[in-house]
């Protein structure tokens, strides 16, 4: 069914509300007194960062029979709070205005206030308002998916909306959608997700919460531009909302099945609308679409533009609903929604509600596609730092007329945009935020399509992966003509001067830094030895022992690829009484109060200091160590000898002069 909301006339409703003019709140008449702010029953108001809201009451009036307002804070049945604010007349008039700024708790708590008009005799009751809180506001814009209307039997009187009951608005959405109200039935439903997203930060985090759906079935982005937006521009200022701390665009598909030619540049427009109209917004989340049945290859690029909004539009963020379960192929029953309500609640609450949980919590998303060799016979996929990538299993699944079918991950990639034969991928291999790809040939393709772009099984209702995705089971973005770079070509040499092995590689353009790991023979597993600058073509690595075969790799990184492992290997020599005559080194020398002594090698011996008539004046054993210092402040000046001698009988001595 197309149309799971009354059908909205756009023209008619961008007509009325232009016939509205501002769309601010109206001034509310009480008595002598015009309230410009006053809460309404039921309002939210956004909390800040500490956690309160500022609840504004200012207004205006005439004569000056009054002196000042004053409003009585209530938390529940319990006094809260007093505030008071005389009035303050313009110069030579009757006329005055107030100001007064309660503060409110943001928790699962409802305030009410009472405001007066005063003077020294009496006071007067002006307005009661009641069942308001402090919380978060969320806005959803977009099509059916954003609707997802299912049956969702849960209320709780702080997950709100800003909305009308079919009672209140019994034609439909109109401009009677201002109304703070309860986020079950609703004429602009909060929809599944939404809800399911409301109960977990209230349950987790004990925050009250008002969702803003603004989204309409059947809908392509040139209509998201006009009467669709004006509409939920206009409710969204009408509840005044000082902060909205996510807004989710889920919409795209009716761009698809439709067949959209010129949908970047109206997605352009509805950004500048966003930016112009909604400064209270922290971040917009762009929500990458699903694959469709529409044989349209604009689908792939439209999922690249959701993917890539963040690097075109600063306030953007994304998140990719890929891989969620019970999909049709264009919407999802109960667990998907579900299951994309609870991946939004881990997505938002490092952020929002300081989680601790914040591994692998975003969406996989592509960072640099590149040749892992020369040769060009394997693809390294890299992405976001920190993300622990999964390659799936082949799966054995059943088609619409019951045939067993296996399908493979390796079978759904595309080179150069040509998704009418597959990638020549014999495997592919997770391993930390990288994917290799394993191919059959070496090829000369310069971009790759992850994912075709609509479903291409069409035994099959919707498409069913598998895909990537990352420990936690989010899968990764789709992305679409992705460039392929060239691997960085790179030399490593070694040269062993004493104990410190000499590293030199030779300059490469772009480079942005290097990574540089080290193994022995003997635990035969590399350990990272340093991180270089890009502009770095050298190292000394002086942490080396006697008699180990030492293997060194380096790779260069850029912001685009990376190269293959460059490695060299080299012999240390063998403890002897040369080699410690050469590596042991005392310093400084001469010495005045220490002296610093390195051997080049960890020992176990014995070390003495000897005058030069061979009187010795002290000893001190050398367990595993590799340096010690020596103190000789009471040493009067002249020249000793420092005497080593280790565990295997190896004998050297070198001269230390005092001064």
């Amino acid at each position: 069914m197309k149309y799971l909301l009354p059908a909205l006339n756009v023209r008619v409703l961008s007509l009325l509300l232009c016939l509205l003019g501002s769309l601010s709140a109206t001034s509310q008449q009480i008595g002598w007194v015009t309230f410009d702010q006053l809460p309404r029953d039921k309002q939210l108001y956004a909390r800040d960062d500490n956690n309160t809201a500022i609840v504004p009451i200012s207004g205006r009036t005439t004569g000056t029979d009054w002196e000042y307002m004053s409003v009585i804070t209530y938390r529940g049945k319990e006094k809260y709070s007093y505030h008071k604010a005389a009035f303050t007349f313009t110069p030579n008039t009757n006329r005055a205005t107030f100001q007064l700024s309660p503060a409110i708790k943001a928790e699962l708590a409802e305030y009410s206030f009472q405001i007066y008009c005063c003077r020294k005799q009496d006071s007067v009751l002006m307005a009661t308002r009641s069942e308001v809180v402090a919380g978060d506001f969320f806005v959803i814009q977009g099509q059916s998916n954003a609707n997802a209307i299912k049956p969702y039997n849960y209320y709780n009187e702080y997950a709100r909306t800003f909305s009308s009951t079919p009672a209140q608005s019994p034609n439909g959405v109109s401009q009677a959608d201002t109304n703070w109200i309860a986020a079950g039935w609703a004429v602009s439903p909060v929809g599944y997700w939404g809800q399911e997203l409301q109960k977990q930060i209230i349950e987790t985090y004990k925050i009250p919460v008002c969702v803003i759906n603004g989204a309409f079935p059947g809908t392509k982005i040139a209509e998201q531009l006009g009467g669709i937006y004006d509409h939920l521009l206009y409710r969204i200022q009408k509840s005044r909302i000082s902060r909205i701390r996510a807004y989710f665009y889920y919409q795209g598909e009716d761009d698809i099945l439709g067949f959209t030619e010129n949908y970047p540049a109206q997605f352009d427009q509805l950004q500048k609308k966003w930016q112009k109209d909604m400064p209270m917004v922290d971040r917009f989340v762009i929500m990458q679409l699903n694959l469709l049945f529409s044989k349209n290859y604009t689908a792939g690029a439209i999922r690249e533009l959701q993917r890539k909004s963040p690097t075109l539009y600063p306030k953007n963020d994304h998140f990719a609903t890929v891989g969620l379960p019970s999909y049709d192929g264009i919407h999802y029953e109960v667990p998907g929604y579900q299951e994309l309500a609870e991946r939004l609640f881990r997505f938002l609450s490092p952020k929002l509600y300081k989680s601790t949980d914040t591994l692998q919590i975003r969406t996989p998303n592509i960072q640099k596609v590149f040749y892992g060799n020369a040769e060009k016979t394997s693809i390294v996929l890299e992405f976001d730092a920190n993300q622990t990538m999964v390659w799936p299993d082949d799966q054995l699944l059943k088609d619409e007329s019951g045939k067993s079918v296996t399908v493979s991950l390796k079978d759904f990639f595309y080179l150069d945009g040509k998704e009418t034969s597959v990638a020549p991928v014999t495997s592919g291999q997770a391993s930390g935020n990288q994917v290799v790809l394993t191919l059959r040939n070496p090829i000369a393709a310069t971009k790759l399509n992850y994912l075709p772009s609509y479903n291409i099984l069409t035994d099959m209702r919707a498409f069913p992966g598998p895909f990537l995705s990352n420990s936690r089971g989010l899968g990764a973005f789709t992305f679409h003509e992705f460039p392929i770079a060239t691997a960085i070509e790179l030399s490593l040499k070694a040269q062993l001067n004493r104990s410190v092995v000499s590293l030199n590689w030779p300059t490469v353009p772009n480079v942005q830094r290097y990574r540089l790991e080290r193994k022995t023979a003997s635990t035969n597993t590399y350990e990272l030895l340093a991180e270089l600058k890009g502009d770095a073509t050298s190292y000394e690595d002086r942490n080396t022992e006697p008699s180990q075969t030492y293997t060194y790799r380096l790779k260069a990184i850029s912001a685009v690829s990376e190269s293959p492992y460059a490695s060299t290997e080299i012999q240390s020599p063998a403890l002897s009484e040369e080699y410690l005559t050469a590596n042991w080194q005392v310093k400084p020398n001469p010495a005045t109060t220490k002296a610093y002594l390195t051997f080049g090698a960890t020992l176990k011996g014995t070390l003495m200091l000897y005058s030069l008539q061979g009187t010795l004046l002290a000893q001190r054993e050398i367990s595993e160590e590799k340096s010690t210092d020596l103190n000789v402040q009471t040493l009067k000046p002249g020249i000793y000898v420092l005497t080593l001698v280790t565990d295997t009988g190896l004998k050297v001595s070198k001269r230390l002069m005092k001064y």
